[in-house]
């Protein structure tokens, strides 16, 4: 069996070794407290930070300074718009009161107020001049009872008729449509024509066209005829 021998450390090793250490005390140390003399001023920096963070200003801040502000005046009849208003001198008691009632005021007594058909017009013809009113009657009628309407047509201008028979075939799929009942509405002066919107009525569907009247040697005839709108029930 093969014996080892014990090795032995000599004096000059010894002194090696010894050496070695005091060396790594010197330097080790001395670093250690160095780097450790940093810690305190690391966590100042960081409670700085932290501290400025907590300072961001907020709108909700800068809203509240600027109120603070304001000099705001005593409030003059702070109930007015607290109070309900039942009913007024000038409004009859069978009424509610409404904006809409109370806008009827501005109107002058004995001022005409024309009704508005939603969707349509207003049915105010106060600017059609009579003879042109007739006229448009008797055309409303024809149309109403799909009979001839050429005698109500300028003779320069019967393609027009010829191009709205054609376009309300189209509409209505060629049926005979009757209409019960007509509205004649507000017209549009453009300085040569008047432009006057009417509206035809029925239990099939309802129309509506534009009129171009002319007026030529006092007497009144249509230049065009433009259906605008339609319904089908």
């Amino acid at each position: 069996m093969k014996k080892y021998k014990r090795k032995t450390v000599n004096s000059a090793d010894k002194y090696a070794i010894v050496k070695s250490m005091k060396l790594v005390h010197k330097i080790f140390y001395p670093c250690v407290i160095f780097l450790m003399s940093f810690l305190p001023l690391s966590c100042a920096i960081s409670s700085e930070e932290s501290s400025e963070s907590e300072k961001v200003v907020t709108l909700r801040d800068e809203a509240s300074s600027l109120e603070s502000k304001v000099y705001w005046e005593k409030e003059l009849e702070g109930d007015r718009l607290l109070r309900k208003i039942d009913k007024l001198d000038f409004v009859s008691t069978r009424l509610s009161l409404s904006p809409l009632v109370l806008s009827a005021r501005t109107f002058q007594e004995g001022e005409k107020v024309y009704p508005v058909l939603d969707g349509f017009s207003s049915l105010d013809t106060s600017l059609i001049p009579q003879a042109l009113n007739v006229m448009l009657k008797s055309f409303c009628e024809r149309i109403s009872r799909n009979e001839d309407a050429d005698s109500f047509i300028s003779k320069d201008c019967l393609y027009t008729l010829v191009l709205f028979y054609s376009d309300f075939e189209r509409i209505f799929g060629g049926e005979k449509i009757i209409f019960d009942n007509y509205a004649i509405g507000e017209p549009f002066l453009d300085g040569v024509h008047y432009e006057v919107p009417l509206k035809f009525f029925g239990k099939k569907a309802n129309l509506t066209i534009c009129a171009y009247c002319f007026e030529k040697s006092g007497s009144w005839s249509i230049d065009q005829i433009l259906i605008t709108d339609w319904e089908i029930f």
